[in-house]
């Protein structure tokens, strides 16, 4: 497993990004050849090659072995994870999903912007409970997360609420549905997570983690393309479980979350 945690500045990471021939990425506009500084990009190209991250070969840069696994990932993902704390003062996050995942954080320390490594897909849950200090989970099976619900009436009222209420304007602005859960709740929310499919960039399900009075609720909607179906969007709530955390990751390729 590739354990490198990489700390790049912006130009650095548009110089990888070009030499791993990356065109486009997620919220990351790269500039043209006009808006380029040339004296920054050189300057960018020879701490890369430093760092041991770029190589050349007569004319050519490309990026060196240590970092094709990134680019590799980055340059063509199954899924994408745009994942917003509900904590402003943590860095947002996205997720390239291969058969491991590429995590980049804007990070903005000091003269670099951006945190990028790799982690394995069964190692996602703990990395982002801890990254955006999401609650333990208390239950490992769905059956006995839901189960608690018929003896704490307060969880059932929050779940009905939570049901009833539907997912604002079918995957508008990201953290919208966030806010207006909070706002309901009156607890805090955690991050929402919007699962991106990596070759069309088609939206496949947002997921919420927000604390209730006695758990930690996840809130999920699909996208809905039945002109007949009485929701737009589909929302499913539930308390907290491993086993639905690893239900979401491995359906995440998926348009149903059932």
């Amino acid at each position: 497993m590739n354990e490198q945690i990489l700390f790049l500045s912006r130009m650095e990471f548009i110089v990888l990004l070009l030499a791993g021939g990356i065109q486009h990425i997620e919220c990351f506009p790269l500039p043209d050849a006009e808006q380029a500084d040339e004296r920054q990009m050189i300057e960018a190209v020879y701490h890369l090659i430093v760092d041991g991250l770029l190589e050349t070969n007569g004319g050519e840069i490309r990026p060196s072995e240590n970092i094709r696994e990134f680019m590799d990932v980055m340059r063509n993902p199954e899924t994408y994870v745009r994942i917003e704390p509900a904590d402003a003062s943590l860095p947002q996050k996205i997720c390239y999903c291969g058969e491991k995942i590429v995590v980049l954080e804007n990070v903005q320390e000091e003269d670099k912007a951006f945190r990028l490594f790799i982690i394995r897909k069964d190692d996602f849950w703990a990395w982002l409970t801890d990254s955006v200090d999401i609650s333990a989970t208390v239950f490992d099976k769905r059956e006995e997360a839901l189960h608690m619900l018929e003896f704490c009436p307060i969880a059932g009222e929050e779940r009905a609420l939570l049901l009833a209420q539907e997912h604002p304007e079918a995957f508008c602005k990201a953290g919208t549905w966030m806010v207006r859960v909070q706002n309901i709740l009156k607890e805090n929310a955690y991050a929402s997570l919007r699962f991106v499919d990596g070759a069309t960039g088609t939206l496949q399900k947002e997921v919420l983690f927000v604390q209730g009075s006695m758990n930690t609720w996840v809130l999920w909607c699909v996208p809905c393309a039945d002109i007949f179906a009485e929701q737009v969007d589909c929302v499913y709530v539930e308390p907290d479980s491993v086993e639905l955390r690893g239900k979401l990751l491995k359906t995440m390729n998926r348009r149903d979350a059932e």
